[in-house]
Protein backbone atom coordinates (compact mmCIF):
# COMPACT_ATOMS: atom_id res chain seq x y z
CA UNK A 1 0.00 0.00 0.00
CA UNK A 2 1.48 3.46 -0.76
CA UNK A 3 0.44 6.39 1.27
CA UNK A 4 -0.58 9.64 -0.23
CA UNK A 5 0.60 13.21 1.30
CA UNK A 6 -0.61 16.24 -0.51
CA UNK A 7 1.19 18.86 -0.19
CA UNK A 8 1.47 22.65 -1.69
CA UNK A 9 3.58 25.86 -1.29
CA UNK A 10 0.98 27.60 -0.28
CA UNK A 11 1.14 25.74 3.34
CA UNK A 12 4.37 27.68 4.64
CA UNK A 13 2.32 30.80 4.74
CA UNK A 14 -0.69 29.25 6.85
CA UNK A 15 -1.54 32.17 9.14
CA UNK A 16 -3.13 31.54 13.08
CA UNK A 17 -2.78 33.42 15.94
CA UNK A 18 0.26 32.88 17.71
CA UNK A 19 0.41 30.10 20.35
CA UNK A 20 -1.72 27.89 17.80
CA UNK A 21 -0.28 24.47 17.63
CA UNK A 22 -0.75 24.64 13.45
CA UNK A 23 1.60 26.71 11.93
CA UNK A 24 4.30 27.15 9.05
CA UNK A 25 7.20 26.11 11.83
CA UNK A 26 5.23 22.88 12.30
CA UNK A 27 4.78 22.28 8.65
CA UNK A 28 8.47 22.70 7.57
CA UNK A 29 9.26 20.29 10.62
CA UNK A 30 6.90 17.57 9.31
CA UNK A 31 8.23 18.10 5.56
CA UNK A 32 11.93 17.76 6.48
CA UNK A 33 11.27 14.90 8.42
CA UNK A 34 9.20 13.17 5.40
CA UNK A 35 12.66 13.37 4.05
CA UNK A 36 14.03 11.36 5.34
CA UNK A 37 15.03 7.11 4.11
CA UNK A 38 12.31 5.58 5.57
CA UNK A 39 9.85 7.86 3.73
CA UNK A 40 11.42 7.03 0.07
CA UNK A 41 8.21 5.78 -0.75
CA UNK A 42 6.21 8.00 -0.12
CA UNK A 43 3.71 9.46 -2.94
CA UNK A 44 3.44 13.66 -2.80
CA UNK A 45 1.07 14.98 -5.10
CA UNK A 46 0.10 19.05 -5.30
CA UNK A 47 -3.62 18.91 -4.77
CA UNK A 48 -5.63 20.46 -7.57
CA UNK A 49 -8.20 23.24 -7.57
CA UNK A 50 -11.50 21.81 -7.82
CA UNK A 51 -14.82 23.18 -8.87
CA UNK A 52 -17.97 24.43 -6.35
CA UNK A 53 -19.37 21.22 -7.91
CA UNK A 54 -17.11 18.94 -6.57
CA UNK A 55 -16.93 21.03 -2.90
CA UNK A 56 -20.65 20.26 -2.93
CA UNK A 57 -20.31 16.32 -3.60
CA UNK A 58 -19.18 16.28 -0.11
CA UNK A 59 -20.71 18.97 1.33
CA UNK A 60 -23.94 20.70 0.79
CA UNK A 61 -24.22 24.15 -0.73
CA UNK A 62 -25.63 25.66 2.39
CA UNK A 63 -22.72 24.51 4.50
CA UNK A 64 -20.13 25.92 1.57
CA UNK A 65 -22.18 29.46 1.56
CA UNK A 66 -21.52 29.52 5.42
CA UNK A 67 -17.93 28.73 5.31
CA UNK A 68 -17.41 31.81 2.50
CA UNK A 69 -19.63 34.21 3.93
CA UNK A 70 -17.12 34.13 7.29
CA UNK A 71 -14.35 34.36 4.92
CA UNK A 72 -12.85 37.95 5.72
CA UNK A 73 -11.93 40.66 3.44
CA UNK A 74 -8.39 40.71 5.00
CA UNK A 75 -6.62 39.80 8.06
CA UNK A 76 -7.55 36.61 10.05
CA UNK A 77 -11.07 35.53 11.40
CA UNK A 78 -11.46 32.67 14.50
Amino acid sequence: MTTLLYTHSSFHRHEVPPGHVEHPGRYAAVEKALQAEEFAGLESRVPPMVAVSDVERVHSAAYRLGLESHVPREGLAQ
